[in-house]
């Protein structure tokens, strides 16, 4: 059943209008998502008004977007087998890169028109949509010129899916007509919304060795990211809550606790994937003043290699590419941000503050001390200063990145351990940046520092105490991190019902963390570059909680039998 949240009263029979937490005359982004005509970089007159509130649209005759019934990105509705899109009129546009030329001297009140609201078969819902509309553009006209990039209260626009008895629901879409008489031209604005069903819940096949069917991993508090050998960039943190899946197999209810498996994502090829395209959510880090939002996308399927449900001992490879962008200092935070008004909470809808999505619809997906980040807040695109290939070999054991050898690594290219010393990764100057290179040690952190498990230290330069790697005449000269592994339990609060117990879920009781050791290319900005110290080394330490579930019928023919969707259980559901 949909659950939803920003609901309010009903208008005419079928449109439901309700304000975002703004006012008329809102400020709205110059590039609105659906400006409703052609774009040509020659328009003097497109960037008069535009269509927000809208998901990423594409052109077409006007433009079109198309959203799934449910899904928190776009439906803000609760009503079940439709969409509740709050739509926005914005108007004098200027600023929008789209239409360099475009000028707008202002509209004067009666200058917008909602000429037309059309979906076929509910007359009535055309003319409460059209009202609707309407009456939110009158409050914002007149609009004179000295008040650019501005939008009207929200009004949420609602597409019911086709419906006929005994047949699943069908997509349905609504197009909107607006004329627009501008005092320095005419802009004429078609939107076309399309709602599709939703897509059917992704789950994992069942498990042929009848044991559980899916992994679920959370990252918690206290995760430890070091990049680059300049200990700037050590101990920083990483996006809280966000979720990583794995389909099981191998693994039995009573005689082999071992589990393998695959965690299906948008690069292995599968349309309907558990993981999707990013690696959790966007990742804003700021290092020596210099700001950057990292986002992290898979470039194949996960690879469980193994996981004891007896002792909590796990691996896992992961592959990524992270597109680093290099922020504003002037910028609140690293990222782009989902504003859910205060809730920040794993899942929780908000607004994207800032970046190409600002003003969109977005769902929380992580969080991290420059406030809650989303899959839907991306940053621009032109602030990207490299894709990075990242390599995660991912456990609960002990890791090591050797001094030589690990990816073509070798003599250091600089002071002070040019001479003759050994690096790990391709390219990197120097072991460390410590006044004496062999000086890195766990005794040196000084009090009051969070160095994160297995974390070193030792004085720079400058007399600043910095997080750092194994100096080249250190006694410990490897870079290790150590994770821990957890067993999981049907009742953790009292750490009972281990496996072979046959019931699950099974959570772990308290958190284990997965670790990893790596390498890390350069980027295009000379400034990271030189801040992080790299080309370089990177070690991760990822905290958190464990689930392990097994997905049977609930009622119908094979109650309480395994399955892997509700295909599997004639007259009753898959849970």
């Amino acid at each position: 059943m949909k659950q939803h949240r920003l609901v309010a009263g009903t208008v005419g029979a079928g449109i439901v209008s309700f304000f975002l937490g703004g006012s008329a005359l809102a400020q709205c982004p110059p590039e609105c998502p659906a400006p409703g005509g052609k774009i040509k970089a020659n328009s003097k007159t497109e960037c008069i008004s535009e269509f927000g509130g809208v998901p990423d649209a594409t052109e077409g005759k006007g433009f079109k977007v198309t959203c799934a019934d449910g899904d928190e990105s776009c439906d803000f509705g609760a009503t079940e087998n439709a969409c509740e899109i709050p739509l926005v009129v914005c108007v004098n546009n200027v600023g929008d890169s789209r239409f360099p030329q475009c000028t707008s001297d202002g509209i004067d009140a009666g200058g917008i028109t909602v000429k037309k609201v059309k979906i076929k078969g509910n007359p009535d819902l055309q003319t409460s949509t059209q009202t609707a509309l309407q009456n939110a553009v009158n409050g914002i006209l007149p609009a004179v010129a000295l008040l650019p990039n501005r939008c009207s209260d929200p009004v949420t626009v609602t597409v019911p899916l086709k419906q006929k008895s005994g047949k699943p629901p069908k997509k349905n879409k609504m197009t909107i007509s607006m004329n627009v008489n501008g005092v320095s031209g005419k802009d004429n604005d078609k939107l076309q919304i399309t709602c599709v069903p939703a897509a059917a819940e992704v789950t994992c096949p069942v498990n042929p060795a009848g044991g559980p069917n899916k992994l679920t991993l959370t990252v918690g508090q206290n995760a430890d990211l070091d990049t680059g050998v300049s200990g700037i960039s050590h101990n920083q943190g990483v996006t809280v809550g966000s979720q990583t899946f794995v389909c099981l197999d191998g693994c039995d209810l009573g005689t082999n606790p071992v589990c393998t498996g695959t965690g299906t994502t948008d690069a292995g090829g599968s349309t309907n994937n558990i993981n999707g395209k990013y690696f959790g959510a966007p990742l804003p880090l700021l290092s020596g003043g210099v700001p950057v939002c990292v986002i992290n996308e898979y470039r194949e399927d996960i690879t469980l290699e193994g996981l004891n449900l007896f002792t909590g001992e796990l691996s896992m490879r992961v592959r990524l590419l992270s597109r680093v962008h290099q922020a504003s200092n002037t910028e609140p935070a690293p990222c782009p941000n989902c504003d859910a008004g205060g809730a920040a909470a794993i899942g929780v809808p908000g607004r994207c503050r800032r970046g190409p999505n600002d003003g969109q619809p977005c769902t929380i997906d992580g969080l991290t001390e420059f406030g809650p980040t989303s899959k839907n807040c991306l940053p621009p695109g032109a602030n990207n200063v490299g894709n990075l290939l990242i390599d995660l070999n991912l456990t609960t054991g002990e890791v090591a990145l050797p001094l030589a050898g690990f990816e073509g690594g070798g003599t250091c290219l600089g002071p002070p351990a040019g001479n003759g010393g050994t690096c790990p990764c391709t390219g990197q100057k120097q072991r460390n940046q410590c006044s004496n290179e062999n000086q890195c040690s766990e005794a040196q952190c000084p009090s009051g520092l969070e160095p994160g498990v297995d974390q070193l230290c030792c004085q720079g330069g400058s007399g600043v105490k910095l997080g750092c790697y194994p100096g080249q005449g250190a006694t410990e000269t490897d870079i290790i991190r150590s994770g821990i592994a957890s067993p999981v339990y049907t009742d953790p609060a009292t750490s009972s019902g281990a496996w072979p117990d046959p019931t699950y879920p099974k959570t772990t009781a308290v958190d284990g963390s997965l670790v990893s050791v790596f390498c890390i290319d350069a980027t295009t900005s000379n400034l990271v570059n030189n801040v992080a110290g790299l080309p370089g080394p990177g070690a991760l330490i990822l905290p958190g909680p464990m689930q392990v579930s097994l997905s049977t019928c609930t009622g119908g023919d094979n109650d309480t039998q395994p399955c892997g969707s509700d295909a599997d259980c004639p007259g009753g559901t898959c849970d």
